[in-house]
């Protein structure tokens, strides 16, 4: 069974969010995710986000400091003491929302935020934690909201169809690499 303890700024503002992972097993037992905004984020905790964030490879590394501190929220799957697992919920950019929706072909609605930056260390994948990170993230989702994918990634592909992300649009490529991306909104 899953529960949540939720804290609030005075402003009303989500503070963060600790979720106890499902499953009987030992291993699910010991496994926390915490959801913070950046600012509530400790110096340590940042800078792990960004050591897992740089070992996915496909983010940019110049800003991403300041990017990151910059998202809405940040959520981190523990293993123990051990981050295991990254997500996040960003503020993008309009310049860089519009550019996917131009390279991407999509016309509809715009975007509010962005779902991304999901990592699983290699030895931990196979356990739902990408599932895990979606469910922790999703509370703070106030509007229209998109994501992107390696086309080959069917298992992040199913994870946001199972929080009803709709595939959009065409694939396209990525600027970090020789690999598509696909576009996936969620009204």
């Amino acid at each position: 069974e899953s529960t949540q303890q939720r804290g609030k700024c005075s402003d009303g503002e989500l503070k963060m969010v600790i979720v106890r992972s499902r499953g009987n097993s030992a291993q699910s037992a010991l496994r926390r995710t915490v959801v913070k905004t950046p600012s509530d984020c400790t110096q340590v905790e940042l800078r792990a986000f960004m050591v897992l964030l740089k070992a996915g490879g496909e983010v940019i590394e110049a800003g991403m400091a300041e990017r990151v501190q910059s998202a809405k929220t940040l959520a981190f799957v523990y293993d123990r003491v051990n981050l295991i697992a990254i997500g996040a919920l960003k503020n993008a950019t309009p310049g860089y929302m519009n550019s996917v929706r131009a390279k991407a072909h999509y016309t509809g609605p715009p975007f509010m935020a962005e779902l991304g930056w999901f990592y699983v260390k290699p030895e931990q994948r196979g356990q739902g934690l990408s599932r895990i990170l979606v469910e922790a993230l999703m509370p703070s989702v106030t509007g229209p909201v998109f994501g992107t994918s390696r086309i080959d990634n069917e298992v992040m592909h199913r994870t946001l169809r199972r929080y009803n992300f709709v595939q959009v649009g065409r694939p396209y490529s990525s600027l970090r690499g020789d690999y598509m991306l696909a576009l996936f909104v969620r009204p």
